[in-house]
């Protein structure tokens, strides 16, 4: 199968985790893309040459205070600490930016593509069944566990047209604040699939965080 394979955010750690990813890789063509931003002050030239990616992005990421100057983010539901927001509102837009630049290598290149993985790299890879997951734009794979009263968010797979609705999470963050969901990554996530009407299928991949 062809797998697009994106990376976003935060690169640290992703030198541990390499040969694990290569279960991914297992009797697949994967495709890698990265989109990151220096104010992380993270070197992706050894990520780069380590994992071969397709297409890299390392550009200035957005300025709360700029961009949401006019935002009060204390009358939102708020479970996360106030200074989280700082961090977790780029996560979100180097997700939506990951998927741009794949996109824009869809429509260059005419590859297809069988499913599409977000995959946070302080997460170990872990062979993983295509067999097991539907073509269907309207269905998310989800890894059992980690919910923490949401949705875990460390791992989703589906198709193209999928995956491309479900990064528009960021362009509908503050709406979903708004609308009263709480500011927390995975009630957020939840809340997001939700309003997107996709199905949810759940699978088992260990998704527990390794820094070391």
């Amino acid at each position: 199968m062809n797998i697009a394979l994106l990376f976003a955010g935060r690169i640290k750690y992703y030198d541990l985790h390499k040969e694990t990813y290569d279960t991914i890789l297992k009797n697949n063509t994967v495709d890698i893309f990265l989109s990151t931003n220096p104010e992380l002050n993270e070197d992706i030239s050894n990520f780069i040459e380590l994992y071969n990616p397709i297409h890299t992005i390392n550009e200035p990421n957005i300025n709360i205070n700029i961009e949401y100057k006019d935002i009060d983010f204390n009358k939102f539901k708020l479970i996360h600490p106030i200074e989280c927001i700082v961090n977790y509102i780029p996560a979100l837009y180097n997700k939506k930016m990951v998927f741009n630049i794949f996109e824009t290598y869809l429509l260059n290149s005419n590859k297809k593509y069988d499913y599409v993985i977000l995959h946070r790299l302080d997460i170990p890879g872990y062979e993983i069944n295509f067999n097991d997951f539907d073509k269907d734009d309207n269905t998310i794979n989800i890894a059992y566990g980690n919910d923490f009263g949401g949705l875990n968010d460390r791992i989703i797979i589906g198709t193209v047209n999928a995956i491309k609705k479900y990064t528009t999470i960021y362009d509908n963050i503050i709406k979903y604040l708004n609308d009263g969901c709480a500011y927390h990554g995975e009630s957020v996530n939840k809340f997001h699939i939700e309003k997107m009407g996709f199905n949810i299928k759940r699978f088992n991949y260990p998704t527990n965080i390794k820094r070391n």
